[in-house]
């Protein structure tokens, strides 16, 4: 049985903070467009990004072309840790061959104005 190569599309290997500065800004997100990931259309693809959090509680949606394709909170144990990895499996057809947009929206309690999750590596494997 032949075997079919992986592909893969980095959006960002810089870390993004959200929100994006020191303020009391209980929600906020970041957009990446024109995203193209050739040969997509009829396979699953994973998200794979690692984050580091900083809060107490935090809710993150990451939707793919108006689409939720993560949606859960993120709690925090009170000391800064290492960075961990995450990954969601997307079923075919949700990533596309062209044209895809990734929404990231971060938003926090009010609890603490200092809230923060800060987002790097963030790729699709297809």
């Amino acid at each position: 049985m032949a075997s079919a190569g992986l592909s893969i599309v980095a959006l960002s290997d810089n870390a993004i903070r959200l929100p994006f500065f020191e303020s009391n800004i209980l929600h906020a997100e970041a957009v990446f467009n024109d995203i193209n990931a050739a040969g997509a259309g009829a396979r699953h693809s994973v998200l794979f990004f690692k984050y580091l959090v900083a809060t107490r509680n935090i809710r993150v949606v990451f939707f793919l072309n108006e689409q939720v394709i993560v949606g859960r909170e993120f709690e925090f144990s009170g000391v800064e840790e290492a960075p961990r990895s995450f990954h969601e499996i997307i079923p075919p057809g949700v990533l596309r061959e062209n044209n895809n947009s990734l929404l990231i929206s971060v938003t926090v309690s009010d609890e603490d104005p200092f809230e923060k999750i800060v987002f790097s590596d963030i790729f699709f494997l297809y």
